[in-house]
């Protein structure tokens, strides 16, 4: 179903045009042979607004596609600012039939098609634009001729003042050093027997994944000995799956070195 809104047509305001058979479906099979029978084509009053549509949607098309040759691609998330620019898109396209109306002969020798046409404006208000003396505001005047910045160098100190207290301390982190560390650990429960009592299977259900045990051992090892390592992001491996006697989180690389693996 199509809706319509005019502010010139009136509802009984009408025309009596030839109209072509429609497809038919399954929705619409009881109206086409009640108003069409067999016939292709038959002469029916409709709105004069449908009427005109169809006499004119060609233009508007016509503009739009002109319009979409040269339009600004542009995301923002300020609504006005696109429809600012196709109000200007508009009237760009607009200047140009005016333009092109005054030149009968296409191939004038100073005939701008319509990329030039649009490349000519742009240089025109980029001239406009450097040769502009931009006003300043009363206030700015003022503090020019006293010889004021615009910029308060009282309020930036006590700005710098509060974020030196407030700011945390940073903690001294050292390489070489392994004051306040722990040896990281595995659990013994790994190793206990039978090794049917260790299956690969979902130990985890929710959504996100959590790193798998062994590789973040290994993380944490290369930590401890102050080794050049990546973040946590990068090194671990995330799995929803792992050992379910243990039941801890494996990535599928490191199911059997976990059960396996002698810490020193």
């Amino acid at each position: 179903m199509v809706f319509l809104i005019s502010t010139v047509h009136t509802v009984m305001d009408v025309a009596y045009c030839l109209r072509r058979r429609p497809r038919v479906t399954q929705l619409n099979k009881g109206h086409v042979n009640n108003v069409w029978g067999k016939l292709g084509k038959v002469w029916l009053w409709i709105p004069r607004i449908v009427d005109d549509y169809n006499h004119w949607m060609g233009g508007v098309d016509l503009a739009d596609q002109m319009i979409a040759y040269y339009h600004p691609d542009m995301r923002c998330y300020r609504n006005w600012l696109p429809m600012f620019i196709q109000l200007l898109s508009c009237i760009r396209l607009n200047s140009y039939i005016i333009y092109s109306s005054h030149y009968p002969n296409k191939s004038h020798k100073h005939f701008l098609s319509h990329k030039e046409f649009s490349m000519a404006i742009v240089e025109h208000f980029i001239i406009k634009a450097k040769d502009a003396k931009f006003s300043t505001s009363g206030r700015a005047r003022k503090r020019k001729a006293n010889g004021e910045t615009s910029v308060n160098m009282d309020n930036i100190k006590k700005l710098e003042a509060r974020e030196l207290l407030t700011r945390p301390a940073k903690r001294n982190r050292t390489r070489d050093s392994n004051v306040n560390r722990v040896e990281p650990e595995l659990p013994a429960e790994r190793f206990e027997k039978p090794e049917e009592l260790h299956v690969y299977g979902r130990v985890v259900d929710r959504d996100a994944k959590p790193g798998c045990r062994f590789c973040t051992y290994v993380w944490k090892m290369k930590r401890y000995h102050n080794e050049e390592v990546g973040t946590w992001r990068q090194e671990i491996k995330r799995s929803n799956f792992g050992c379910l006697h243990c039941d801890v989180p494996l990535c599928q690389f490191h199911f059997n070195t976990y059960h396996t693996f002698q810490t020193s």
